[in-house]
């Protein structure tokens, strides 16, 4: 019995196999049937109009020329130009500002002493003066413009970044902190030491969380709270700087805020102001500074692709958004891409936006140019303009044989008329190759299939006996 079974199995997975290999060898004899009988058929040349096309003289082809939108006077190419910028027949690479790029400076926690306020750089033994000459020249000389002092005066762990850092820095008796600090800036931010003048924010904590500036809202007397404000402030409105507030676009920093008024008297000052993070929409008398925000975080709060952020949107703000990227060159080091990393870069200076992060460090400018950051070669290709139409060209001299090796490949030099119906029952080709050649082609193939199947049965059966 199961030797039986086995037979069957064995005879039906051959069959099976034949049928597969006859099914293939259909397929080719009717490609070559497709090409034999095309043999004598005229196909048309590159260029050339079907056999079924009518036949124009050069007068009908301009005549039927298709009409163009083109305004007179212009050619299309022109026109295009003129109507899409991409369109320019050089591929330039986008030229970025050196002032959309910022060197982000972390002054607090640079230092591992809380005795220090967490402030190295060597600051203590060299000054603010040995800072510059040794970390921030190298930088001007390499093109940097702007620089961004992040906790000037340092910071403790367990508090939030302090307004009044100053202030506590001289309780603490760090007068090395803040002894040259005015002497230090005050030429580059003028533009007294030789180059152009260098922009420096500096950038302080927040007074709603400092305990200090708390108890003097508390006890509702906003004229100390000011002058407290002012005097940590005071080395850096006199070196020409300009400021940062941490957390003043928050959501509690309405009209009525601390934090707001401060922001007026000091831009009545002539101060420029940066606040941080993206404001609330509804806090319209923030929409006109500068925004300050880590790129996560703007990314995050934009209601374009967080409709549930209440936080203004990128049409209400007048200002300038500055956005903080991580280290580059740290990127380098977890696996990411140079081309990858710039490519990041450019995509925020490419909205309009400035980009504040880490540029000191020879590594970094052995790994990355000033030409690299502020020149975008991942621009968005260049749209070529389409080719203006051309009328039909007419030729007299005989089309030549081309065998196609599919049946139903159409003619691309005039497909319009090879796809009309009446140009479809009048082809030479599909009328001998019709329905019935295919039918009365696959019969035959079929009784081949079952004679050399039923022989294959014979000669099993006759080696069995």
């Amino acid at each position: 019995m199961d030797s039986t079974w086995n037979r069957k199995k064995m005879l039906s997975r051959k069959k099976c196999y034949i049928s597969s290999v006859f099914t293939l060898l259909f397929f080719s004899q009717l490609i070559i049937l497709e090409n034999n009988l095309l043999l004598g058929d005229t196909m048309p040349a590159q260029g050339d109009p079907p056999p079924h096309a009518p036949v124009i003289s050069p007068n009908q082809a301009r005549d039927t020329q298709p009409q163009s939108n083109v305004p007179p006077n212009e050619t299309s190419t022109s026109f295009l130009l003129n109507q899409n910028p991409l369109s320019s027949p050089t591929d330039e690479a986008e030229q970025f500002l050196p002032e959309q790029l910022i060197s982000w400076m972390t002054i607090g926690w640079s230092g591992k002493n809380p005795k220090d306020r967490h402030v190295g750089w060597n600051i203590k033994k060299k000054g603010w003066t040995g800072f510059i000459n040794e970390i921030m020249k190298p930088q001007f000389d390499w093109g940097v413009r702007r620089v961004l002092l992040h906790n000037p005066f340092g910071t403790l762990s367990g508090e939030v970044m302090q307004l009044d850092q100053l202030i506590h820095a001289k309780e603490a008796g760090l007068t090395w902190l803040y002894r040259d600090f005015v002497e230090a800036w005050k030429p580059y931010t003028s533009g007294t030491y030789g180059g152009p003048p260098i922009e420096v924010i500096a950038y302080v904590g927040y007074a709603g969380g400092d305990k200090d500036f708390k108890s003097l809202r508390n006890s509702k007397n906003p004229r100390a709270w000011l002058e407290r404000a002012f005097e940590s402030l005071e080395p850096i409105l006199e070196a020409g700087m300009s400021v940062a507030l941490d957390v003043a676009g928050g959501r509690n920093e309405d009209k009525h805020s601390m934090s707001y008024q401060l922001a007026r008297r000091l831009r009545a000052r002539g101060v420029k102001v940066y606040i941080e993070p993206r404001p609330m929409a509804a806090h319209t008398h923030w929409h006109d500074y500068p925004v300050i925000s880590y790129n996560e975080f703007w990314k995050r709060l934009d209601p374009a692709t967080h409709p549930k952020s209440r936080r203004a949107s990128k049409e209400m703000l007048k200002g300038e958004v500055i956005r903080f990227m991580d280290h580059l060159d740290r990127n380098l080091l977890s696996g990411e891409t140079k081309e990858t990393s710039l490519k990041r870069l450019h995509n925020i200076m490419g909205k309009g936006h400035t980009v504040a992060m880490a540029l000191w460090g020879r590594q970094f400018r052995n790994n990355f140019s000033m030409k690299d950051l502020l020149t975008n070669t991942h621009q968005q290709k260049t749209v070529q303009p389409p080719e203006p139409p051309q009328p039909p060209t007419v030729k007299n001299e005989p089309a030549t044989v081309k065998p196609i090796t599919n049946l139903f490949r159409v003619w691309t030099s005039n497909q319009n008329a090879y796809l009309n119906p009446s140009a479809l029952r009048n082809d030479r080709v599909l009328k001998r190759f019709n329905q019935s050649n295919l039918r009365s082609l696959w019969d035959l193939w079929r009784k081949k299939i079952n004679r050399y199947y039923l022989a294959l049965l014979q000669a099993r059966a006759s080696r069995q006996k």
